[in-house]
């Protein structure tokens, strides 16, 4: 069991084992954020919540897992709580999102809750949920009774490494109005195959369309939720295991580690107007080799007796530009 002590004003919490004392690394107050560090003597974290507490290895006690299962998503902003029943939590996804803004006042930089009103420089902490932005554009809007009143770019070219993430800095011009939105604009993905593919007239596998080195009249089914105009490429991707631990991919102490590679866009057709439902596209298709190389420069990188590839596929995939709303006020 887990208790916490106080010895001369100092807090310690330990876990009795038997007649072993030990201690976590740390343990955090859910309620206060009070952090009490430990001697480590255990190797894991307890989080204490008013009636209880849960002890967690260190790896598992940060996870995004633990944070939106107990959490409530805390310290997750991708994932907005939307229903909790006690047992079951439900989120909805943000791929991009802002978490915290900072204004320009004064000669120094201010965290603030919300936009104002006026003109004046600001901080974006844009957090990107495994993955990059890439020359993305950032608008606001602005909004007065459902009315949109202003719709300003505010930054262009913005990039954003997902492990690396630094605030975009930005100047406002906000207008008095009653619903404000931040909205990034990057070339992504769109739409979704709604039937399965042909090629010359015969069933291919959605993710495997057209083998290396094939060619040929590719017919596809695909569903949009908007009118769009698209660029049709063949997305090349490649799952494998790197080994990280272990003599040989046989050892009972061997580990690996799960990769996904996109490797290459395959080109076939630009300019495909799409209207929202469901449309129907034919195009001349053609899919290089791409994978050899790519494999071989894996073995080079990690070991050839490293390297486990798991799938290859390749996928017909619509780009356009999509936004993601990623402030909302009002």
């Amino acid at each position: 069991f887990i208790r916490v002590l106080e010895e001369n004003g100092t807090k310690r919490v330990v876990i009795q084992i038997e007649n072993q004392q030990l201690e976590p690394i740390q343990s955090i107050f859910v309620q206060t954020g009070e952090v009490i560090n430990g001697q480590g003597t255990y190797p894991g974290v307890v989080w204490i919540f008013p009636n209880y507490a849960i002890l967690a290895y260190q790896k598992v006690a940060f996870s995004n897992f633990f944070r939106m299962a107990f959490l409530g998503g805390n310290g997750v902003p991708n994932f907005q709580l939307v229903k909790s029943t006690g047992d079951i939590n439900v989120y909805e996804f943000y791929p991009f999102i802002v978490y915290r803004i900072d204004v320009y006042k004064n000669g120094t930089w201010v965290s603030v809750k919300k936009l104002e009103p006026g003109e004046y420089k600001a901080k974006l902490y844009i957090s990107a949920f495994g993955r990059d932005v890439k020359d993305a554009t950032i608008k606001l809007r602005a909004y007065r009774d459902g009315k949109l009143i202003a719709d300003e770019v505010i930054a262009t070219n913005v990039s954003i490494d997902h492990l690396n993430e630094k605030p975009v800095e930005v100047t406002l011009s906000v207008p008095n109005a009653t619903k404000y939105e931040l909205v990034l604009i990057q070339k992504g993905p769109v739409g979704v195959l709604a039937d399965i593919p042909t090629l010359n007239g015969e069933p291919v596998n959605p993710i495997y369309v057209l083998k290396e080195g094939q060619s040929g009249k590719l017919k596809l089914t695909a569903e949009f939720d908007r009118d769009y105009k698209v660029n049709l490429y063949l997305r090349a991707t490649i799952i494998y295991l790197v080994r990280t631990q272990g003599k040989s991919n046989e050892d009972e102490n061997a580990a690996f580690e799960p990769h996904m590679d996109i490797i290459k866009y395959v080109p076939v057709k630009e300019g495909i107007s799409v209207k929202a439902g469901v449309n129907r596209i034919t195009v001349n298709a053609e899919m290089p080799q791409v994978f050899a190389q790519y494999i071989e420069n894996l073995k080079q990188k990690y070991g050839a007796d490293k390297v486990i590839v798991r799938g290859r596929r390749i996928e017909p995939v619509f780009i356009a530009d999509k936004e993601y709303v990623i402030y909302k006020q009002g």
